[in-house]
């Protein structure tokens, strides 16, 4: 990617709309979300606002910085993901060692191998009975721990992916930290766990003996500690307790020392450290810089705050709450009378996104969102409601989005810049002077790794993008995980009859203005077109009605109740998008499942009148219209109601 392409995308990303005098329109929260596609954001901005709390400063992103850009993965979208049997809630890189750790809620950990252009998987444990609430990896990359609901702390060595000790507590476990650097005359291996009752801190020897008896910090915190942090570079931990006091602290010699001599503060009302206690905000993740020089702190109402790690003062603020986007959708149109149609339907998506992060809220999802620096301390990335950012430190101006067409929720993300190991042996002058391409060191392959709400599947950015893979021979979203036996019982009961697969090549449907002839895509998108068929054949589609009309856009029908609310997949819920790299909305006449939001299908599909691109990788395309096109066209000349677009 070239220097003026970096120059041209940031200048784009940093333009920010004129404040207008004119009352805009808000959005009521308490709408219904309306399932099925959306108009294109055609007068919508390439990428989003800069963040309003900070004053950017173009002058401060210097030609390092464009040269840091290029060190992070340059496809927007992602190129592979890969299964958990259930919802994956921590990724984590063993950067040193090029492992990535993957956890699920089902308590299973994940070892993956970090190869030169993929990842390979290496071992699979159950690790929890029951979710995993936290997992740290020391900073040399060789140990792992992880906590379970189970109250139990695994220990596992990275480099042999193997358990090796384990210990079981008699309190509820919250988070921990390891502590590896100078314990004084103890230089062992420690770990810090918190209790999820109690403000107590226990320190344990990780590769100890299991019924040691453990050391316990009493007075630092006066409630539970929720997230906490070591920092190799200065030896010593931030804490963080669940009304937001933070408070530094050293282990050393089995005694808890404040490390005066490693902070530039002397009094915490010096600070800014009791800013989340002012606001009365709970803390969700703290992060530190790769120098430990800035720390990032993840809080419940959806700000992200930066500190400078040895003043306590707060650099920035950075806002990704709902009431910011709210603000920002209508920022980006100023009441003009030929785009108050879309700026509708681009509401519809704002609730869409805002009943997800809502729901995050409730199930506590959101506890594992983090903001993470990367290798050059200048770029901060994280998740939000919009995709994934990346955001310059010095300036706060937003660099780049990533996942935004993607349409989820991404949570837990970690990132790999580094060059993945191909010899355990060092090379001697001779072997390296030696024309041996074997023998040539890997490229770097930045990659992003990102969970998502209320998915089994974890996303990887890359260099590259999945058009770039054959796709006769693959998909991005691989089935690495075998289905469990009342799963394949059931897949095997809907797709067979007496006549054998249930998954018709070819449809008809019979409408009051005439037939509309389909050819659907079942190799490519079984589940949905299978779905379609059995429907079909079962008479639920027999007598809906097209509830949704919009002339020049497209036409949706499936829902029994006709009024878009309504409808069911033949598992009597709801199903995964299945997006293939060949079948996209670029034609019009394409037979598309409705939704509302990812991996929501039920019932109700639309067809589409004119190529929409931007419903790409948000709506599974599954069939197109091979006779019958008029009867669309005369479908979507009917009169509608133009609030509702239904009769």
């Amino acid at each position: 990617m070239s220097d003026t392409v970096l120059k041209r995308d940031i200048e784009n990303l940093e333009e920010t709309s004129e404040e207008g005098e004119k009352k805009r329109r808000k959005v009521d929260e308490d709408d219904e979300v309306i399932i099925g596609p959306s108009l294109p954001v055609s007068l919508q901005r390439e990428d989003p606002e800069e963040n309003t709390l900070i004053k950017s400063d173009k002058r401060k992103i210097t030609q390092t910085v464009l040269q840091n850009l290029t060190a992070l993965p340059e496809a927007k979208i992602y190129e592979v993901s890969y299964m958990h049997k259930d919802t994956v809630c921590n990724v984590k890189f063993a950067k040193k060692t090029d492992f990535l750790i993957t956890s699920s809620k089902d308590g299973h950990v994940k070892f993956w191998k970090k190869q030169a252009t993929y990842i390979e998987f290496v071992k699979d444990f159950l690790a929890h009975q029951g979710s995993i609430i936290d997992m740290k990896i020391t900073d040399d990359g060789n140990y792992l721990c992880t906590l379970g609901e189970d109250n139990a702390v695994k220990i596992f060595e990275i480099i042999s992916f193997d358990l090796i000790n384990m210990f079981l507590l008699n309190f509820a476990v919250n988070t921990c930290c390891w502590l590896t650097k100078g314990l004084g005359t103890s230089a062992k291996f420690l770990l810090a766990v918190s209790d999820k009752n109690s403000p107590d801190i226990y320190i344990i020897e990780a590769l100890g003996d299991k019924n040691q008896e453990f050391q316990k910090i009493e007075k630092k915190h006066l409630n539970p500690v929720v997230t906490m942090d070591y920092i190799p570079n200065f030896d010593f931990v931030i804490s963080c307790d669940e009304i937001g006091m933070v408070e530094y602290w050293r282990w050393v010699d089995a005694q808890c020392y404040f490390p005066k001599q490693s902070v530039k503060f002397r009094y915490k009302t010096d600070t800014d450290l009791y800013e989340l206690f002012k606001v009365k905000v709970r803390p969700y993740q703290i992060n530190f810089s790769t120098n430990g020089i800035l720390f990032s702190l993840t809080a419940s109402d959806k700000k992200i705050r930066v500190f400078n790690t040895l003043t306590g003062k707060l650099k920035f603020v950075l806002d990704e709450s709902i009431e910011y986007y709210k603000q920002n959708q209508s920022r980006i149109h100023e009441n003009i009378d030929s785009i108050k149609k879309v700026n509708l339907l681009q509401d519809v998506e704002l609730r869409r996104r805002i009943a997800v992060e809502k729901e995050m809220e409730r199930t506590n999802e959101i506890r594992d969102w983090r903001a993470i620096f990367d290798e050059t301390n200048t770029l901060l990335l994280y998740t939000c409601i919009l995709g994934m950012k990346v955001v310059h430190v010095g300036s706060g101006s937003c660099m780049r989005v990533y996942g935004r067409e993607e349409g989820m929720r991404f949570i837990d993300v970690c990132l790999y810049q580094g060059i993945p190991s191909r010899h355990k042996t060092a090379l001697t002058l001779e072997m390296t002077l030696s024309d041996n391409p074997s023998l040539k060191p890997e490229s770097s392959d930045p990659t992003l790794v990102a969970t998502s709400a209320k998915s089994n599947r974890f996303y990887l950015f890359t260099n590259r993008e999945p058009v770039s893979i054959s796709a006769d021979e693959h998909d991005r979203d691989v089935y690495n995980e075998r289905p469990s036996r009342e799963e394949q019982m059931l897949a095997q009961d809907t797709r067979l009859d007496a006549k054998g697969m249930r998954i018709a090549k070819t449809a008809i449907l019979h409408t009051s203005m005439g037939d509309i002839h389909l050819e659907l895509f079942g190799d490519k998108c079984p589940k949905s077109a299978e779905n379609f068929t059995v429907h079909s054949k079962n008479g639920y589609y027999n007598n809906v009605i097209f509830h949704r009309v919009i002339d020049q856009f497209m036409i949706q029908t499936g829902d029994p109740l006709g009024d878009g609310t309504g409808g069911e997949s033949i598992w009597e819920g709801e199903f995964q998008d299945e997006f293939h790299p060949t079948l996209k909305h670029e034609q019009p006449y394409m037979l598309s499942m409705a939704n509302s939001g990812p991996n929501t299908n039920a019932s109700q599909f639309f067809i589409t009148l004119v190529p929409c691109p931007w419903l790409d990788l948000k709506h599974t395309v599954f069939g197109r219209v091979k006779k019958g096109m008029d009867v669309v066209v005369s479908i979507s000349k009917v009169k509608v109601n133009p609030k509702t677009s239904q009769h």
